[in-house]
């Protein structure tokens, strides 16, 4: 979880900020939900880590299948979303907050299951 979305990716993407993500090289945002009360994120954030890794999948497939990097560029605002080299696969839900991660390669982290990013 995180309100500040932009310097969360930076730490994730320059390895600080989170073991878990230098350890398994999560450098993309393929899912992330936005919530007005930072308690309401905290407990989506809390029911989605208790999920299996198939159900965090079909999350992700149901809401971007292509498992695009949906972080905003730096660069430029209002580029596409970048596509994967590797597609993940898997499944998903409708509501809850997670920004689940794929490995430098796009494909979605082996084990453990992706983390959880939220913001607020």
């Amino acid at each position: 979880m995180t309100n500040d979305l932009r310097r969360r990716l930076a730490e994730h993407r320059t390895g600080k900020g989170s073991a878990f993500a230098a350890r398994y090289r999560i450098d993309r945002l393929v899912y992330s939900e936005e919530h007005p009360d930072v308690r309401d994120a905290i407990l989506g954030e809390k029911e989605i880590k208790g999920w299996t890794r198939e159900k965090k999948l079909r999350l992700i497939e149901r809401r971007n299948a292509g498992w695009f990097d949906l972080a905003p560029d730096e660069a430029d605002p209002q580029a596409r979303p970048r596509p994967p080299r590797h597609r993940g696969g898997g499944s998903q839900r409708d509501d809850g907050p997670e920004a689940a991660g794929a490995s430098a390669d796009g494909a979605p982290n082996a084990s453990p299951p992706p983390p959880t990013a939220r913001t607020s």
